[in-house]
């Protein structure tokens, strides 16, 4: 690859990184939750899906995520994490939604040593 392409690489990983800041900033001044007290809530809701088994039901999901504090229409950000890719996915039944952990939820909880 070009030293020019590697450039631009370089300098949109920047942006990313000053964006996440910047919005991390505004979320913390709005709710006045730290960015580690946010992660910290999504890292409960992925280690107790594995516990499960790795997958539950949609209820179960918003139990999960009411005891740490989520209202359930802000559980879709556990969907597509910002900046670490889908780490649940929503598998529709005939009879019933389950939230399965995907294979990027599991090697997150791995990094983290959770599990």
């Amino acid at each position: 690859m070009s030293e020019e392409y590697n450039q631009i690489v370089i300098m949109l990983e920047r942006l990313k990184e000053e964006l996440n800041s910047a919005i991390d900033e505004c979320i913390e001044e709005l709710t006045g939750e730290t960015a580690e007290e946010r992660e910290g809530r999504k890292i409960k809701i992925l280690k107790a899906i594995y516990d499960a088994g790795g997958t539950v039901g949609l209820e179960k999901f918003h139990e999960l995520g009411e005891e740490v504090g989520y209202d359930p229409r802000g559980l879709g950000g556990l969907f597509a994490w910002q900046g670490r890719g889908a780490t649940l996915q929503k598998v529709e039944k005939l009879d019933k939604t389950e939230i399965v952990l995907t294979p990027k939820g599991r090697e997150f909880l791995e990094e983290e040593e959770l599990i």
